[in-house]
């Protein structure tokens, strides 16, 4: 209100944007998931790979695990806030979680734990949220573990690429 009280249009529009989406997004993770509903949920084909294509059985037992309450998730942002209220709403859904807040803590940090499940930044200084997806999907020991990609941005460009490198789902 204050951007258009000053004339500033273009400005509203985008806080306007934003605002929706973070109440989109706050609608999300503070939605309790049937777990029934999670259990039966199947991991999306990545772009580029055929329509025949399955995920194997490892792939699927990583999933039902990481839907579970007891999952061990691990959030990456460069946003204190971002990671501050991510990390509170899914505890409070019974989900074990840690934080890193860049890609090279991240890293470091499935090498020394198991995580069930990734939500990753796209937007980080350093190492991006895309460079960090390759790196944990060319790894073999972090390979199989899911990763959900999060970003601000409306970009399908890079919604595609982090498809094609093997995230399970893009939220922006």
């Amino acid at each position: 209100m204050d951007a258009s009280a000053q004339g500033m249009d273009d400005l509203a529009e985008d806080l306007e944007k934003i605002s929706t989406a973070a109440k989109k997004w706050l609608a999300y993770v503070n939605t309790d998931l049937d777990s029934a509903e999670i259990e039966d949920r199947k991991v999306p084909v990545p772009t580029g790979m055929s329509q025949g294509a399955t995920q194997s059985s490892e792939q699927t037992s990583k999933v039902s695990k990481s839907t579970t309450k007891a999952g061990n998730l691990l959030v990456v942002d460069d946003n204190e806030g971002n990671r501050d209220l991510l990390s509170r709403s899914l505890e409070r859904q019974g989900y074990s979680v840690e934080t890193a807040a860049d890609g090279e803590q991240a890293l470091d940090m499935v090498k020394s734990a198991d995580f069930d499940l990734v939500l990753l930044d796209v937007l980080m200084p350093g190492m991006d949220g895309l460079q960090v997806l390759e790196r944990l999907k060319a790894d073999e020991a972090s390979q199989d573990i899911p990763i959900v990609v999060l970003s601000s941005l409306e970009d399908s460009e890079g919604v595609e690429r982090s498809m094609e490198l093997g995230t399970v789902d893009y939220i922006p």
